[in-house]
């Protein structure tokens, strides 16, 4: 299975999942405690181009709750910020597009979760999904071994001394913070604008971080001498 997106970090970077597994319910039926559109899926392996190493258990599920009156306004609306809604449905929808809608549908995530090299990370989020794009709301991210992944990349080179110093400050900072230095790194992560937020830290600089090490144990990999 293969996700690519048109434009932006998903055009950039496409991710091949392998062994793919789930469901998917619709049903416009639905009341405020029920879901019209929820999606499962497993994958054993997540590859995200042009990174060598590879996401282990990858697990998916989110869901949008009722009730929803008309297909095609649901479709509008969702395919603002996630996708391009079917033809048939958007066909049935009195509104035109970029005009107002009556609602806007809320994206509940219950976790996209992941584990690579030891650290398992768990995202989730409470979305509310304009139609003209940008999804806001509150996310959080859940990481277990963070301090022996930066161990680990330390001892490997993939970061330097330096940076690993300030990992582990932002991690002391957040336990203490949240008082559970025991248990998984708890970071909340505000979406606005369809940007995920952080506040002593930016996004750019995780994802540089996570884009260094990955590359490194991939030029690692290439240097290895060929044996004959």
């Amino acid at each position: 299975m293969r996700v690519a997106g048109e434009e932006g970090q998903m055009a950039e970077h496409p991710v091949t999942a392998r062994d793919v597994a789930g469901y998917g319910v619709w049903n416009m039926q639905a009341d405020p405690q029920a879901s019209v559109l929820a999606v499962s899926l497993h994958a054993r392996q997540a590859l995200v181009t042009p990174w060598p190493d590879r996401f282990e258990n990858v697990d998916i599920a989110l869901a949008v709750p009722g009730p929803v009156r008309n297909a095609g306004l649901f479709w509008q609306a969702l395919a603002g910020s996630v996708g391009r809604p079917p033809s048939s449905l958007v066909a049935q929808s009195p509104s035109k597009v970029g005009s107002p809608l009556p609602f806007e549908p809320n994206l509940l995530v219950q976790h996209v979760a992941a584990q690579w090299r030891g650290l398992k990370a768990v995202w989730s989020a409470k979305l509310v999904l304009p139609a003209e794009g940008g999804a806001a709301g509150e996310s959080w991210l859940s990481l277990t071994n963070w301090r022996l992944l930066v161990n680990d990349l330390t001892r490997d080179s993939l970061l330097s001394p330096e940076q690993a110093a300030f990992l582990n400050r932002v991690s002391e900072h957040v336990e203490q913070k949240q008082g559970t230095p025991d248990g998984p790194l708890m970071v909340p992560l505000p979406v606005r604008e369809g940007q995920l937020q952080l506040g002593g830290f930016s996004v750019d600089m995780l994802y540089g971080l996570a884009r260094k090490a990955m590359d490194g144990q991939g030029e690692e990999k290439t240097s290895l001498p060929v044996r004959h």
